[in-house]
């Protein structure tokens, strides 16, 4: 067991804990725990140096990830899809060769957690990527530093101002929802043009829409999805 490579134990919805023994598997390379009932990590899975791809995806019940997962220096794939997540330890920016990773949480506190500049270390990034928690960012060159702009292998890109399911009130919003076939930046523009702000405060829509326009994503992207703005 000790010399394995892949482990698989996706779909198998009665998994709610792994063993400290897991940390025992250095060689293994791929870990699927999608459609789990895993709830977090145990500390011992940053001891998996050689670990190149991490499947997390629909573990319904997966709150936080391992606050040491900047140690996984070998880290390539990290998907997090259909989780229970609302904050992301701040070593995982020190993963900065990830190819994949599917969802990025800015933090809510301050200096605690990831912020959006954080994504700017991020150069490698290809794929389908969804950034949330943008209602926490309140500086808009912030928002710049991301560097969405040069990120030309991101194709889908989801950009959400909230974690919370839209009320009847704010579907007007989420209506507004894109999937542009492509966005150079005159068509990014227009995009910016048609989205309203709701309930926000004056002061708060200006911030939400100087993040929005700092967010400028590569004219690469295909797709475009833009959730509780406004």
């Amino acid at each position: 067991m000790k010399q394995l490579h892949a482990l698989s134990l996706s779909n198998y919805g009665n998994i709610i804990e792994l063993p400290k023994s897991i940390g025992n598997l250095k060689y293994l390379r791929y870990l699927n725990l999608s459609q789990t009932s895993i709830q977090r990590l145990p500390s011992e899975t940053c001891k998996l140096y050689n670990l190149q791809t991490l499947l997390l995806s629909y573990c319904y019940r997966l709150t936080e990830l391992p606050k040491d997962i900047g140690k996984l220096v070998n880290l390539r794939h990290l998907d997090i899809r259909g989780t229970l997540l609302t904050d992301m330890p701040v070593q995982i920016s020190k993963l900065e060769n990830l190819q994949t990773l599917s969802d990025f949480v800015v933090s809510s506190v301050q200096d605690v957690g990831l912020k959006i500049a954080d994504m700017g270390k991020y150069t490698h990034l290809r794929g389908s990527l969804s950034i949330s928690g943008l209602q926490n960012v309140t500086d808009p060159s912030h928002a710049f530093q991301a560097n969405l702009v040069m990120k030309n292998q991101i194709e889908e890109l989801a950009l959400k101002w909230s974690f919370t399911t839209p009320s009847n009130s704010q579907m007007q919003t989420w209506s507004n929802t894109m999937s542009i076939p492509q966005i150079p930046s005159v068509a990014f523009e227009q995009c910016l043009s048609t989205i309203k702000s709701s309930d926000a405060t004056p002061s708060n829509s200006r911030i939400q829409r100087a993040v929005l326009e700092q967010l400028h994503p590569s004219t690469n992207l295909k797709n475009l999805t833009i959730f509780g703005y406004g």
